[in-house]
């Protein structure tokens, strides 16, 4: 892992009108996100995140402080569960909001983030509410599974076929330079994720806006060692409905 020189980029802002709001959305960044894993080597200050490696970026992923669960108990549970039975699963979005945002891009498999505003932003550049999923065949459910998932307070219902369990997990990004084994990454998504990035800010301040924002990534350089686990998109997969 290696220092390089700090990178701006200027990342320009498309608007979403809808005039019956107080409020308007504006495209601040897309990406298509392809593998998830973690440093080969600790991030000074993200020691404990995970990196979701993107065609043109990389985003380092760390809990929200607002959240119950905490950057080390996700470590922990993706250590202690089969990441075969684990997704990352992003549901309950205005896929209208999306569409807009997009235009006439209509992404297949879209996960939204906003950027948080700046005082909120500590370094951390964008936010959104996720769900860690897990999924077993009931026949293949052991009691400690079970023992494990209430320890972690997961919300859990039975279906005639399988356990169906969530986690709900408030989580921030943060932008860095794309990985440096882009192209030899052991484990990838089945489905490549379309990361769009909004802000919303106020009709009466749009003449205040600039027309560009100005992103930092962290100037660093780095591999990822990859995991199977899987980030699905909120028009792809139906949430567990618990």
């Amino acid at each position: 892992m290696g220092l390089s020189g700090c990178a701006t980029t200027l990342l320009t802002v498309a608007v979403h009108e809808q005039d019956h709001y107080s409020t308007k959305k504006v495209l601040v960044m897309r990406d298509q996100l392809i593998a998830i894993g973690r440093a080969s080597q600790p991030i000074s200050g993200y020691e404990d995140a995970l990196v979701i490696a993107g065609e043109k970026y990389s985003y380092l992923v760390t809990s929200d402080q607002k959240s119950k669960i905490t950057t080390q108990n996700l470590n922990q549970i993706l250590q202690q569960f089969d990441l075969q039975n684990l997704s990352l699963y992003q549901a309950g979005w205005d896929t209208n909001l999306a569409l807009g945002l997009v235009r006439n891009e209509n992404p297949k498999n879209p996960i939204l983030f906003e950027m948080k505003k700046e005082r909120e932003t500590q370094g951390k550049n964008m936010h959104a509410n996720i769900y860690l999923v897990y999924r077993k065949s009931l026949q293949h459910v052991k009691p400690q599974d079970q023992a494990k998932l209430k320890q972690f307070d997961f919300e859990c219902v039975k279906s005639k076929v399988e356990l169906q369990c969530k986690l709900d997990i408030a989580v921030d990004l943060r932008l860095a330079q794309q990985v440096a084994n882009k192209n030899q990454l052991q484990h990838r998504f089945k489905q490549p994720v379309d990361l769009v990035v909004y802000q919303t800010i106020e009709k009466s301040k749009v003449a205040q806006t600039a027309k560009n924002i100005a992103l930092y990534p962290l100037a660093i350089t780095f591999d990822i060692v990859t995991s199977p686990l899987q980030l699905i998109g909120f028009l792809t997969w139906k949430t567990p409905s618990i």
